[in-house]
């Protein structure tokens, strides 16, 4: 076996992720999701999307179930939030400026969700 094929087959790693939100590789290196207010912010929003609409289903389907729908919309803007969170933090190591960032986004998205969004 040549030596640049070794080399790319022990430098490729595959990530798979735990249910402990750890990230692990084939190198056995772990990657763990830390804490940040964006996170802790989204895990707390489709907390109460879910509740909300488990609590409310009935009025929600009536009609056309159009209720529905914009609670899905609503889970995959806290899905998205979350996963900004996971690329924040990737992208900027220190902790205390990925917190105020994600800190800024969580008072957007508040002030979005309260005052209707970008169109109205």
């Amino acid at each position: 076996m040549p030596f640049d094929t070794f080399r790319l087959i022990t430098v490729r790693q595959d990530y798979y992720l735990d249910c402990n939100f750890t990230a692990t590789s084939s190198a056995q290196q772990t990657m763990k999701l830390k804490t940040s207010i964006l996170k802790i912010y989204s895990i707390i929003f489709l907390i109460s999307c879910v509740g909300y609409t488990i609590y409310n289903y009935d009025q929600l389907s009536e009609g056309e179930g159009w209720g529905v729908v914009g609670m899905v919309g609503l889970f995959g803007f806290g899905v998205l939030l979350f996963v900004g969170d996971i690329v924040i933090c990737n992208l900027i190591k220190n902790k205390t400026t990925a917190n105020i960032i994600g800190l800024v986004v969580s008072i957007i998205a508040t002030l979005l969700l309260i005052y209707g969004g970008f169109f109205s």
